[in-house]
């Protein structure tokens, strides 16, 4: 059974939406994803997306971070990620950050 837990919250320090993973993320978990990005996209406000406590992703997860990353942009906002070591794996092997769009940026 896949296991994920999502919590979302106003970072007002920053003036962002704070999206928090810990789990897994594959099809199963996808449609919850997808529902928060959403929100954080329509919030008018960046994404901090804490992907930390991941311990696996899929490129369904990976591509809904991606198009929430590309609503941002069109707004004129940012989609910011923390990934865990099982996200940065997915992505180097995808090719890289670059290769998620503009709008997302991998957090320093």
């Amino acid at each position: 059974m896949t296991t994920c837990s999502i919590e979302t919250r106003t970072a007002p320090e920053r003036g962002a939406v704070r999206v928090a993973v810990a789990g897994e993320l594959d099809l199963a978990t996808l449609p919850a994803l997808e529902r928060v990005l959403a929100a954080g996209a329509r919030s008018g406000r960046d994404v901090l997306l804490d992907l930390e406590r991941v311990t696996f992703i899929d490129c369904s997860s990976l591509g809904a971070i991606a198009e929430a990353a590309d609503r941002a942009c069109e707004r004129g906002h940012q989609l910011v990620v923390w990934p865990s070591p099982a996200v940065e794996r997915l992505v180097e092997l995808l090719g890289g950050w670059p290769r998620l769009g503009d709008g997302v940026r991998r957090a320093s």
